[in-house]
């Protein structure tokens, strides 16, 4: 149900799309139930207020978020933080974070190292933790070195000026904590690649 959904909006017929993927998110499919939500946010459906579309949102990403679909607690958080729920929302952050989400363990290291530079570039107080620049260096640092990943090495370039060298030295050990954390780091990519 969930590919002829991609394959009806591929042929630009989306009530047909619509349709599928409503058939397959009420029969519990996870992908469906996340995707449904995202294109509830983006315009889909007659919802005359914001908040009753983004209620509408939100139902359908705490059915995948109880099955403990990790994209969907992403998904949920954003929707949260549309509400100005921030403390859910950020508790949303961190579950995804804790289940292997890249994104939220980018946001989750980025809160911890500088969240007043996170919180001005989200234009919203998403970080609601303390800052620990031990903590989110090396939360990022284990990123780097697991994953490669660009957006750590360009945050922990950013922040340098933020960090002593004792407190980096302190942050390695950190690092080891998170390396190869369970479960493995993930991007969660789609079933059929959309």
């Amino acid at each position: 149900m969930v590919a002829l959904n991609y394959v009806y909006r591929a042929l630009d017929e989306d009530g047909e799309a619509e349709d599928w993927l409503e058939k397959a998110a009420e029969q519990g499919n996870l992908e469906a139930q996340t995707r449904l939500g995202k294109y509830i946010l983006d315009g889909q459906g007659w919802y005359f207020l914001e908040s009753r579309r983004l209620e509408a949102a939100e139902e359908w990403f705490r059915k995948a978020v109880e099955q403990g679909y990790v994209p969907a607690m992403s998904d949920l958080a954003g929707a949260l933080e549309k509400k100005e729920k921030l403390e859910q929302a950020w508790e949303w952050t961190v579950k995804a974070s804790e289940h292997g989400d890249v994104e939220e363990r980018f946001g989750i290291g980025w809160c911890y190292l500088n969240p007043e530079e996170l919180n001005a570039a989200a234009g919203i107080d998403m970080c609601q933790n303390k800052q620990d620049v031990v903590l989110g260096w090396g939360i990022l640092l284990a990123m780097v070195e697991e994953a490669d990943n660009h957006s750590a090495r360009s945050a922990m370039k950013r922040n340098k000026g933020e960090i002593t060298p004792e407190e980096i030295e302190q942050a390695k050990e950190v690092a080891r904590e998170w390396i190869n954390k369970e479960p493995p780091l993930s991007n969660f990519p789609p079933r059929f690649g959309f």
